[in-house]
């Protein structure tokens, strides 16, 4: 994430609320951005390590905006994902 042009491609950065045993869950989603990072506990520093950068769809699934305007977490720790055009998409615990 540089200059300003990558910044507005950038919405929302959260924690997962409800963190796993194993690690602590980071999402970055934006224009064409989904990155689903994982904290890991057992590493005395914390490190960060990208577990994924896109979504896994269904093959019958139809053609799904990649705008990414907002998300948020769920009690269950499942994540709701919103797009520009207005598609809700109920996104799994492990992103």
């Amino acid at each position: 994430m540089g200059g300003k042009q990558d910044a507005d491609q950038y919405f929302q950065l959260s924690l997962n609320p409800n963190p796993s045993d194993d690690g602590q869950v980071v999402i970055v989603t934006g224009i064409d951005v989904y990155q689903y990072y994982k904290i890991n506990v057992d590493d005395k520093e914390g490190s960060i390590e990208r577990v994924h950068s896109q979504l896994n769809k269904d093959t019958d699934d139809k053609a799904m905006s990649t705008k990414y305007t907002s998300h948020c977490w769920l009690k269950d720790g499942n994540m709701i994902l919103c797009t520009e055009i207005g598609e809700v998409l109920v996104v799994d615990d492990n992103g």
